[in-house]
Protein backbone atom coordinates (compact mmCIF):
# COMPACT_ATOMS: atom_id res chain seq x y z
CA UNK A 1 0.00 0.00 0.00
CA UNK A 2 1.28 3.44 -0.92
CA UNK A 3 1.13 5.73 2.08
CA UNK A 4 2.13 9.32 2.66
CA UNK A 5 4.98 8.10 4.87
CA UNK A 6 6.27 5.75 2.15
CA UNK A 7 6.17 8.51 -0.46
CA UNK A 8 8.03 10.86 1.88
CA UNK A 9 10.78 8.27 2.42
CA UNK A 10 11.01 7.63 -1.33
CA UNK A 11 11.42 11.32 -2.20
CA UNK A 12 13.84 11.88 0.70
CA UNK A 13 15.98 9.06 -0.68
CA UNK A 14 15.85 10.55 -4.18
CA UNK A 15 16.99 13.95 -2.86
CA UNK A 16 19.77 12.32 -0.82
CA UNK A 17 21.06 10.43 -3.88
CA UNK A 18 21.02 13.59 -5.98
CA UNK A 19 23.02 15.48 -3.34
CA UNK A 20 25.47 12.62 -2.77
CA UNK A 21 28.90 13.10 -4.33
CA UNK A 22 29.44 10.74 -7.26
CA UNK A 23 32.91 9.48 -8.16
CA UNK A 24 33.48 7.72 -11.47
CA UNK A 25 36.40 5.28 -11.39
CA UNK A 26 37.87 4.13 -14.69
CA UNK A 27 40.01 1.02 -14.77
CA UNK A 28 42.03 2.70 -17.51
CA UNK A 29 44.12 -0.29 -18.58
CA UNK A 30 40.95 -2.35 -18.86
CA UNK A 31 39.59 0.38 -21.15
CA UNK A 32 42.84 0.66 -23.13
CA UNK A 33 43.16 -3.05 -23.88
CA UNK A 34 39.46 -3.62 -24.46
CA UNK A 35 39.31 -0.87 -27.07
CA UNK A 36 42.57 -1.79 -28.82
CA UNK A 37 41.33 -5.34 -29.42
CA UNK A 38 38.02 -4.01 -30.76
CA UNK A 39 39.84 -1.52 -32.98
CA UNK A 40 42.19 -4.19 -34.33
CA UNK A 41 39.27 -6.53 -35.03
CA UNK A 42 37.41 -3.84 -36.95
CA UNK A 43 40.43 -2.46 -38.81
CA UNK A 44 43.61 -4.60 -38.57
CA UNK A 45 45.33 -2.37 -41.16
CA UNK A 46 45.34 0.65 -38.81
CA UNK A 47 48.95 0.36 -37.66
CA UNK A 48 48.93 3.93 -36.31
CA UNK A 49 46.04 3.06 -33.98
CA UNK A 50 43.98 6.12 -34.93
CA UNK A 51 40.70 4.23 -34.59
CA UNK A 52 41.80 3.05 -31.14
CA UNK A 53 42.27 6.67 -30.09
CA UNK A 54 38.69 7.37 -31.12
CA UNK A 55 37.21 4.33 -29.34
CA UNK A 56 39.24 5.00 -26.20
CA UNK A 57 38.36 8.71 -25.92
CA UNK A 58 34.76 8.20 -27.02
CA UNK A 59 34.21 5.62 -24.27
CA UNK A 60 35.79 7.88 -21.65
CA UNK A 61 33.75 10.95 -22.60
CA UNK A 62 30.46 9.14 -23.15
CA UNK A 63 30.61 7.49 -19.73
CA UNK A 64 31.30 10.87 -18.12
CA UNK A 65 28.29 12.30 -19.93
CA UNK A 66 26.10 9.32 -19.02
CA UNK A 67 26.93 9.25 -15.30
CA UNK A 68 27.42 13.00 -14.78
CA UNK A 69 29.88 12.56 -11.87
CA UNK A 70 31.40 15.15 -9.56
CA UNK A 71 34.87 13.60 -9.82
CA UNK A 72 36.57 11.28 -12.29
CA UNK A 73 39.58 9.13 -11.42
CA UNK A 74 41.42 7.14 -14.07
CA UNK A 75 43.45 4.39 -12.41
CA UNK A 76 46.54 3.29 -14.36
CA UNK A 77 48.85 0.28 -13.98
CA UNK A 78 52.44 1.43 -13.45
CA UNK A 79 55.16 -1.18 -13.97
CA UNK A 80 58.10 1.21 -13.98
CA UNK A 81 59.14 -0.97 -11.07
CA UNK A 82 58.02 -4.50 -10.19
CA UNK A 83 54.43 -4.81 -9.02
CA UNK A 84 54.35 -5.43 -5.28
CA UNK A 85 52.45 -8.66 -6.01
CA UNK A 86 55.33 -9.96 -8.14
CA UNK A 87 57.66 -9.45 -5.22
CA UNK A 88 55.34 -11.65 -3.20
CA UNK A 89 54.79 -14.20 -5.98
CA UNK A 90 57.25 -13.95 -8.94
CA UNK A 91 54.96 -15.91 -11.28
CA UNK A 92 52.23 -13.29 -10.96
CA UNK A 93 51.23 -12.24 -14.52
CA UNK A 94 54.41 -13.91 -15.79
CA UNK A 95 52.62 -15.18 -18.91
CA UNK A 96 51.46 -11.75 -20.09
CA UNK A 97 54.59 -10.90 -22.11
CA UNK A 98 54.39 -14.18 -24.02
CA UNK A 99 50.69 -13.68 -24.77
CA UNK A 100 51.40 -10.22 -26.18
CA UNK A 101 54.13 -11.63 -28.45
CA UNK A 102 51.60 -14.08 -29.89
CA UNK A 103 48.94 -11.40 -30.34
CA UNK A 104 47.93 -10.04 -33.75
CA UNK A 105 48.56 -6.59 -32.29
CA UNK A 106 52.11 -5.24 -32.34
CA UNK A 107 52.19 -4.08 -28.72
CA UNK A 108 55.67 -2.56 -29.01
CA UNK A 109 54.31 -0.17 -31.64
CA UNK A 110 51.03 0.27 -29.80
CA UNK A 111 52.68 1.47 -26.59
CA UNK A 112 54.72 4.00 -28.61
CA UNK A 113 51.37 5.52 -29.58
CA UNK A 114 49.37 4.85 -26.40
CA UNK A 115 51.76 6.25 -23.79
CA UNK A 116 52.09 9.78 -25.27
CA UNK A 117 48.36 9.78 -26.05
CA UNK A 118 47.51 9.10 -22.39
CA UNK A 119 49.96 11.84 -21.39
CA UNK A 120 48.07 14.14 -23.76
CA UNK A 121 44.76 13.26 -22.14
CA UNK A 122 46.25 14.15 -18.73
CA UNK A 123 47.28 17.65 -19.79
CA UNK A 124 44.19 18.32 -21.94
CA UNK A 125 41.65 17.25 -19.30
CA UNK A 126 43.39 18.52 -16.11
CA UNK A 127 40.37 18.12 -13.81
CA UNK A 128 40.29 14.37 -14.45
CA UNK A 129 42.63 12.61 -12.03
CA UNK A 130 45.03 10.25 -13.82
CA UNK A 131 46.62 8.22 -11.02
CA UNK A 132 49.57 5.87 -11.38
CA UNK A 133 51.96 4.75 -8.66
CA UNK A 134 55.20 2.83 -9.38
CA UNK A 135 54.74 -0.86 -8.56
CA UNK A 136 50.99 -0.40 -8.21
CA UNK A 137 48.05 -1.62 -10.31
CA UNK A 138 44.80 0.09 -11.23
CA UNK A 139 42.96 -2.37 -8.96
CA UNK A 140 44.91 -1.03 -5.98
CA UNK A 141 44.01 2.57 -6.73
CA UNK A 142 40.33 1.82 -7.20
CA UNK A 143 40.29 -0.32 -4.05
CA UNK A 144 41.80 2.42 -1.89
CA UNK A 145 39.26 4.96 -3.17
CA UNK A 146 36.41 2.52 -2.47
CA UNK A 147 37.67 1.30 0.91
CA UNK A 148 39.47 4.30 2.38
CA UNK A 149 38.41 7.60 0.78
CA UNK A 150 35.16 9.63 0.67
CA UNK A 151 33.10 7.03 2.59
CA UNK A 152 29.74 8.71 1.90
CA UNK A 153 30.29 9.20 -1.85
CA UNK A 154 28.65 6.99 -4.45
CA UNK A 155 31.40 5.25 -6.45
CA UNK A 156 30.84 3.71 -9.86
CA UNK A 157 33.63 1.53 -11.28
CA UNK A 158 33.81 1.34 -15.09
CA UNK A 159 35.39 -2.03 -15.86
CA UNK A 160 34.70 -5.50 -17.16
CA UNK A 161 37.19 -6.95 -14.63
CA UNK A 162 35.47 -9.46 -12.33
CA UNK A 163 38.16 -8.89 -9.66
CA UNK A 164 36.42 -5.59 -8.87
CA UNK A 165 33.22 -7.34 -7.75
CA UNK A 166 34.59 -7.77 -4.22
CA UNK A 167 34.56 -3.98 -3.78
CA UNK A 168 30.77 -4.06 -3.87
CA UNK A 169 30.92 -5.25 -0.27
CA UNK A 170 30.92 -1.48 0.33
CA UNK A 171 27.31 -0.28 0.17
CA UNK A 172 28.13 2.83 -1.90
CA UNK A 173 30.12 0.97 -4.58
CA UNK A 174 28.75 -0.24 -7.92
CA UNK A 175 30.43 -1.72 -10.97
CA UNK A 176 29.26 -0.91 -14.48
CA UNK A 177 30.16 -3.20 -17.38
CA UNK A 178 30.66 -0.89 -20.41
CA UNK A 179 30.39 -3.78 -22.88
CA UNK A 180 27.07 -5.11 -21.59
CA UNK A 181 26.01 -1.56 -20.66
CA UNK A 182 24.67 -2.81 -17.36
CA UNK A 183 25.58 -2.83 -13.68
CA UNK A 184 27.06 -6.05 -12.39
CA UNK A 185 24.53 -7.75 -10.15
CA UNK A 186 26.17 -10.02 -7.57
CA UNK A 187 24.14 -11.09 -4.55
CA UNK A 188 27.12 -11.97 -2.36
CA UNK A 189 30.41 -10.20 -3.26
CA UNK A 190 32.09 -11.66 -0.16
CA UNK A 191 31.31 -15.21 -1.29
CA UNK A 192 32.49 -14.35 -4.81
CA UNK A 193 35.83 -13.25 -3.32
CA UNK A 194 36.23 -16.49 -1.32
CA UNK A 195 35.59 -18.52 -4.48
CA UNK A 196 38.25 -16.51 -6.36
CA UNK A 197 40.80 -17.07 -3.60
CA UNK A 198 40.21 -20.83 -3.74
CA UNK A 199 40.16 -21.13 -7.53
CA UNK A 200 42.91 -18.60 -8.32
CA UNK A 201 42.91 -16.58 -11.52
CA UNK A 202 44.21 -17.69 -14.92
CA UNK A 203 44.28 -14.12 -16.18
CA UNK A 204 46.82 -13.17 -13.50
CA UNK A 205 48.58 -16.57 -13.48
CA UNK A 206 47.50 -17.26 -9.89
CA UNK A 207 47.04 -21.02 -9.28
CA UNK A 208 44.23 -22.60 -7.31
CA UNK A 209 44.92 -23.53 -3.69
CA UNK A 210 44.91 -27.16 -4.83
CA UNK A 211 44.96 -28.82 -8.23
CA UNK A 212 41.58 -29.19 -9.95
CA UNK A 213 39.76 -26.73 -7.72
CA UNK A 214 37.12 -25.10 -9.89
CA UNK A 215 33.96 -23.25 -8.85
CA UNK A 216 31.99 -26.39 -7.93
CA UNK A 217 34.83 -27.81 -5.83
CA UNK A 218 35.37 -24.44 -4.16
CA UNK A 219 31.67 -24.22 -3.29
CA UNK A 220 31.89 -27.70 -1.81
CA UNK A 221 34.95 -26.74 0.27
CA UNK A 222 33.10 -23.71 1.70
CA UNK A 223 29.98 -25.76 2.37
CA UNK A 224 31.91 -28.49 4.22
CA UNK A 225 33.99 -25.95 6.15
CA UNK A 226 36.95 -23.86 5.05
CA UNK A 227 38.67 -24.21 8.42
CA UNK A 228 38.85 -28.01 8.04
CA UNK A 229 40.24 -27.68 4.50
CA UNK A 230 42.93 -25.26 5.70
CA UNK A 231 44.20 -27.69 8.34
CA UNK A 232 46.34 -29.17 5.58
CA UNK A 233 49.52 -27.01 5.67
CA UNK A 234 50.03 -26.85 1.90
CA UNK A 235 46.46 -25.69 1.27
CA UNK A 236 46.67 -23.19 4.10
CA UNK A 237 49.89 -21.75 2.67
CA UNK A 238 48.40 -21.47 -0.83
CA UNK A 239 45.20 -19.92 0.51
CA UNK A 240 47.18 -17.22 2.35
CA UNK A 241 49.19 -16.51 -0.82
CA UNK A 242 46.05 -16.15 -2.94
CA UNK A 243 44.32 -14.03 -0.33
CA UNK A 244 47.25 -11.62 -0.34
CA UNK A 245 47.26 -11.47 -4.14
CA UNK A 246 43.49 -11.27 -4.74
CA UNK A 247 41.81 -9.73 -1.69
CA UNK A 248 41.99 -5.96 -2.19
CA UNK A 249 41.82 -5.28 1.54
CA UNK A 250 45.36 -6.71 1.76
CA UNK A 251 47.16 -3.92 -0.07
CA UNK A 252 50.40 -3.10 1.81
CA UNK A 253 50.24 0.01 3.98
CA UNK A 254 53.05 1.78 2.12
CA UNK A 255 51.20 1.32 -1.20
CA UNK A 256 47.92 2.40 0.38
CA UNK A 257 49.50 5.56 1.82
CA UNK A 258 51.12 6.45 -1.53
CA UNK A 259 47.78 6.17 -3.29
CA UNK A 260 45.94 8.29 -0.72
CA UNK A 261 48.66 10.95 -0.73
CA UNK A 262 48.78 11.08 -4.54
CA UNK A 263 45.01 11.49 -4.84
CA UNK A 264 44.72 14.05 -2.05
CA UNK A 265 47.61 16.16 -3.41
CA UNK A 266 46.67 15.88 -7.11
CA UNK A 267 47.03 19.23 -8.86
CA UNK A 268 43.51 19.60 -10.28
CA UNK A 269 43.14 22.49 -12.72
CA UNK A 270 40.01 23.91 -14.38
CA UNK A 271 38.77 22.41 -17.62
CA UNK A 272 39.64 24.45 -20.70
CA UNK A 273 37.50 23.60 -23.72
CA UNK A 274 39.94 25.13 -26.20
CA UNK A 275 42.85 23.01 -24.96
CA UNK A 276 40.69 19.88 -25.08
CA UNK A 277 39.51 20.75 -28.61
CA UNK A 278 43.08 21.33 -29.79
CA UNK A 279 44.15 17.95 -28.41
CA UNK A 280 41.30 16.18 -30.23
CA UNK A 281 42.10 17.97 -33.49
CA UNK A 282 45.82 17.22 -33.17
CA UNK A 283 44.98 13.53 -32.91
CA UNK A 284 42.54 13.73 -35.85
CA UNK A 285 39.56 12.95 -33.65
CA UNK A 286 37.36 15.21 -35.75
CA UNK A 287 34.04 13.61 -34.84
CA UNK A 288 34.73 14.01 -31.12
CA UNK A 289 36.00 17.56 -31.56
CA UNK A 290 32.71 18.44 -33.28
CA UNK A 291 30.78 16.85 -30.40
CA UNK A 292 32.91 18.34 -27.61
CA UNK A 293 30.26 20.90 -26.66
CA UNK A 294 27.93 18.04 -25.73
CA UNK A 295 30.51 16.77 -23.23
CA UNK A 296 31.70 20.14 -21.95
CA UNK A 297 28.75 20.68 -19.60
CA UNK A 298 29.79 17.59 -17.65
CA UNK A 299 33.55 18.17 -17.99
CA UNK A 300 33.38 21.72 -16.57
CA UNK A 301 31.91 20.65 -13.21
CA UNK A 302 34.53 17.99 -12.43
CA UNK A 303 36.68 18.77 -9.42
Amino acid sequence: MITKNNLTKFFDKQIEEEQQEKILLFDLHNLIFRTVFIANFQDPTDTKFNYWKHLMTNSLLNNIRHFAPDRVICAIDNHSERYWRKKLYPEYKAHRAELRKKSAINFDEFFKVANPFIDGLKTSFPNILFIDIPGCEADDIIAIVCNKLSPTARKVIISTDKDMIQLMQNKNVEQYDPVKRAYKNVLNPKLDLELKILTGGKGDNVPAVRKKVGIKTAEKILKEGLSDFLKIPEYNKNYKRNKQLIDLTNIPENISNKIKTTIESYDVKPYNGMIAWQFLMKNKLNKLSNELQQFSTHLKVLK
